[in-house]
């Protein structure tokens, strides 16, 4: 049998129960320990670049959450704004109604319907209704 320079990380590799494996020039210990201190080595390397992996992936996911509470409190003073453009147009239209209706005492003319004022119930949190 030829031997495996990587063995297997789930089946051990004893070097004294292959004879192919053993030379007359070196004995299995030492070159055992050669390979468990590669294997090492290489359990090392991979668990500093997994770390990194992760180091950088928490950083992206860190960055994107940012940018989105970002994007939501620019979107949020959006609706603020809006909600008080919308609140003075209607007033702008209530308020040129009741001129209308002063100056022809008649109702029978074009009525505007306008949703009344939401008094005392602002909204503070930014989405929904």
């Amino acid at each position: 049998m030829a031997h495996n320079p990587s063995p297997s990380p789930t089946v051990p590799h004893h070097h004294h129960q292959h004879a192919s494996s053993v030379t007359g020039a070196s004995s299995p210990a030492p070159l055992s320990d050669a390979e468990a201190e590669a294997k090492r080595i290489r359990n090392t390397a991979a668990s500093a670049r997994f770390r990194r992996k992760k180091k950088a992936r928490e950083a992206s996911l860190e960055r994107q959450s940012r940018e989105k509470r970002e994007a939501l409190a620019k979107l949020e003073n959006r609706i603020t704004e809006l909600e008080d453009e919308n609140k003075f147009l209607k007033g702008l239209i209530l308020w040129k109604k009741e001129g209308k209706e002063e100056d022809t005492d008649n109702g029978a003319e074009e009525s505007i319907v306008v949703e009344p004022e939401r008094k005392g119930r602002e909204r503070k949190d930014g989405v929904g209704t």
